[in-house]
């Protein structure tokens, strides 16, 4: 039988008592559903939050704290937390909420219908007015300013057509599996400001992608100016709190390290995870946290691209459906053909392709770089790299394909991306032209080789080929070059980019003689190389399928660094 642990902090709310009639009244399962509430009131002055006795007392579980004890909201919460059980779901709520009808079964549906076993939901919930006004929408959470160099957050109106990414938290919506509570624990050194953005990236690098959920299943009461806040009663306790917890805030994200001893209190157990980095987490909500910028323009496009997926064309024919779709994969949304042997069919499969090789590569280079990626395909490696860039930075997309470039452009278009430059011409060593064989999608083929031959005939299907060193694009700090049995090709025409700009190179090296080749030659150019080899099948992958369709294939890399970075910790190994 699935239970739902609810864990509210209340600090001399009256509304907190209302809040739990209503969560048991509206839930379609109420026997399934207990409570934890972190209680802080002053017995004397507080009798109103208790006129209203608990419909089901026994699975109310409460902590009471004086107002003396209390040390803030995040304290709070996770002294509510620490009376689950054996719940399988925890929602985290404040204690001035509504909810509507079958909330417990929606909840945990939307949960399941974002198709990811490491999913939670969160947002700020529309609103209401006591005693039960409310109002009705699914607002999806946004960046929005920095205070004191912290990052704040807003909420967009949006029709969703589906649960959809967001990976901001809100601390007073927060729904996810026992699991995901017991690996991140609450942070109670943190006092108000900074707990949402903090948690947010605490989660997202310990794998848990956040959603927003498409229906509204939940109201939250916001124009409390009546209310006593912790901050009023306990002014001189709060600034030293504040302060405290601003630093620590800070020293999380990287903004700012500290030494404070009372900011750090057991900063070991509240840390960041490591199976994706806060650069990845800054570029998947388009922030830079030391710049304090915003990419606006990607939130800008929100609205009106979600708007779009509320509303899809249909397609064409029956035929158009049989060889292309649009699939919900970890780095976005992905128009693919079905039959691809590799590239599409693990994503199809799995969600992903080849992840460890992105999360080696968002190492590598930083937000606001410009990364150069020869053979991009569909788009496999560009949306992620186009996250990591953030909406400072640039990817230069290359792909000599017509049929790859024109799903490469109504991908950039599906996820919104503006920060993608797309080159359709091949990498070569010398400038001229070269004939191209297309893919045919209607067929089994590893999309992922397109072969080509010099031009003759004029009348046949040509392309560019263009040598790195003619092109005028500025300081390149990342160059990715995944074409199997030419890469030593593309290096030889990028000699003098190579030798100004110093980029750090990461090359395929499935072509025995070409990676041969490729490496003698990065040799002479004084870079440190590792080889890297990544599977095609893990068991953490996005859509945590544990069937393996691809036995022992792996790809292999050349990875040539320009400094002395050891790259160990990623499995790679010196060459």
């Amino acid at each position: 039988m699935e239970k739902i642990f609810v864990a509210i902090a209340s600090y001399r709310d009256p509304e907190c008592q209302w809040t739990v009639k209503d969560l048991f009244a509206a839930a379609t399962f109420p026997d399934r559903v207990f409570v934890g509430i972190c209680w802080q009131f002053d017995s004397a002055r507080d009798q109103d939050c208790f006129a209203v006795p608990y419909p089901r007392p026994e699975q109310v579980r409460v902590i009471d704290v004086t107002l003396q004890e209390t040390r803030g909201a995040c304290w709070a919460k996770s002294r509510a937390l620490s009376l689950i059980e054996d719940e399988n779901y925890i929602l985290l709520i404040d204690s001035h909420m509504r909810f509507a009808k079958g909330w417990d079964v929606e909840m945990i549906e939307t949960l399941f219908r974002t198709g990811n076993s490491r999913a939670f939901l969160s947002t700020y919930p529309a609103g209401y007015e006591p005693p039960d006004k409310r109002r009705f929408s699914t607002p999806r959470l946004a960046p929005v300013k920095f205070f004191d160099r912290v990052m704040s957050q807003n909420s967009v109106l949006l029709e969703m057509p589906r649960p959809l990414e967001s990976y901001l938290v809100a601390g007073g919506y927060l729904f996810g599996h026992r699991e995901m509570f017991e690996q991140v624990r609450y942070d109670p050194h943190i006092y108000f400001i900074g707990e949402e953005i903090t948690h947010a990236a605490r989660y997202f690098t310990h794998g848990w992608d956040g959603y927003t959920p498409d229906k509204c299943l939940i109201h939250h009461y916001y124009s409390r100016k009546s209310s006593t806040k912790h901050w009023e009663d306990e002014k001189d306790n709060w600034t030293k709190l504040n302060k405290a917890s601003y630093k620590r805030v800070r020293h999380l994200l990287g903004i700012e390290r500290t030494t404070d001893v009372d900011a750090l209190t057991a900063i070991e157990s509240y840390g960041l995870g490591d199976a994706r980095s806060l650069t990845e987490f800054q570029a998947v909500i388009g922030v830079n946290f030391n710049a304090q910028l915003i990419d606006r323009k990607r939130y800008e496009s929100i609205a009106s691209t979600e708007a779009a997926l509320a509303n899809p064309i249909p397609p064409v024919s029956a035929h158009e459906m049989a060889i292309l779709g649009v699939y919900a994969c970890r780095h976005g949304h992905l128009l693919l053909p079905k039959r691809d042997a590799y590239i599409g069919k693990s994503l199809i499969k799995y969600g992903e392709w080849t992840d460890g090789l992105n999360q080696l590569c968002g190492n590598l280079f930083s937000s606001g770089d410009t990364v150069v990626e020869i053979g991009a395909g569909f788009g496999a490696r560009t949306l992620p790299f186009a996250r990591l860039v953030g909406g400072e930075g640039t990817v230069i997309a290359v792909e000599q394909s017509r049929r790859l470039v024109d799903l490469l452009h109504a991908n950039i278009a599906l996820n919104s991306f503006d920060n993608v430059r797309v080159i359709h011409a091949r990498a070569g060593s010398l400038p001229g032209a070269v004939e191209i064989t297309e893919p045919m999608f209607d067929s089994d083929e590893n999309f992922g080789i397109v072969s080509h031959r010099k031009a003759k005939a004029p009348l046949k299907p040509y392309v560019l080929e263009i040598p790195l060193d003619h092109q005028n694009w500025g300081q390149i700090n990342f160059l990715f070059i995944d074409t199997p049995g030419g890469v030593s090709e593309v290096l030889h025409g990028a000699g003098r980019l190579i030798a100004t700009h110093r980029p750090t190179i990461v090359a395929n090296a499935d072509n025995a003689a070409d990676a041969e080749t490729a490496t003698e030659y990065l040799r002479t150019h004084d870079y440190l190389l590792w080889k890297y080899s990544c599977p095609f099948f893990t068991l953490e992958n996005y859509f945590r399928s544990k069937e393996n369709i691809f036995g022992g294939l792996r790809s292999n890399c050349i990875v040539a660094v320009p400094d002395n970075r050891d790259l160990s910790a990623f499995a790679a190994i010196r060459l």
